[in-house]
């Protein structure tokens, strides 16, 4: 006879087994930023350049950091509402510090960070949406970012034809990913044409 769900004793949860999946990815990123980074980068350097600078030049360059960390943590927030912001921070500097440092250092990032998320409860659904909503604000990021470099530019001197043109393209192509984006999402025969176009696409390559 089979007991109801509700009825079923729940597995009991392993505390050595989260303490490991939280503790893993620590001491990989002391690794990383104690014995693998200072073999491709010089911290005095990164400090000397820092000395150069002047106090609001150096504020200046923390708040864009500052800025720019945060973020990543509130979008990894907002796509995974279950994830405090210091779960976001501790996945987003953890993967990214794997991901900088070490060869195939993309492909183990993705593996730190759904470690680490699997392990505060992120199902394998929400780990995969996360990793595509994310994917797709990156490529939009980094498509408009000559367009504010450009509008930055302007306003201390007149930039060069090249800068102009790779500004435009960059435009125009987050314009049309941006369209091409919203027509996903909001028309279905639309939607089915994209993934025929792709399988064929695989298919030929």
């Amino acid at each position: 006879m089979r007991l109801p769900a509700a009825a079923r004793p729940r597995p009991r949860r392993r505390p050595g087994r989260k303490i490991l999946r939280t503790a893993l990815p620590v001491v990989l990123v002391a690794v990383i930023f104690g014995f693998a980074l200072p073999r491709f980068a010089s911290y005095g350097s990164a400090w000397a350049s820092i000395d150069a600078m002047t106090w609001p030049q150096a504020l200046l360059v923390a708040a864009a950091a500052v800025g720019s960390m945060v973020s990543s943590w509130i979008v990894i927030c907002s796509v995974l509402p279950s994830v405090r912001l210091r779960e976001a921070a501790a996945v987003n500097l953890g993967s990214s510090a794997v991901a900088n440092t070490l060869p195939a250092g993309g492909a183990l990032a993705m593996g730190v960070s759904w470690a680490m998320l699997s392990g505060w409860g992120v199902s394998t659904a929400d780990y995969v949406l996360y990793t595509l909503v994310s994917g797709i604000w990156n490529v939009f990021a980094r498509l408009v970012l000559p367009v504010l470099a450009l509008l930055a530019m302007v306003t201390v001197s007149r930039p060069g034809t090249g800068l102009i043109a790779a500004a435009a393209t960059g435009l125009a192509l987050l314009c049309a990913m941006a369209a091409g984006f919203g027509l996903l999402l909001h028309s279905e025969p639309f939607a089915l044409l994209a993934g025929r176009a792709l399988q064929r696409a695989l298919a030929v390559a």
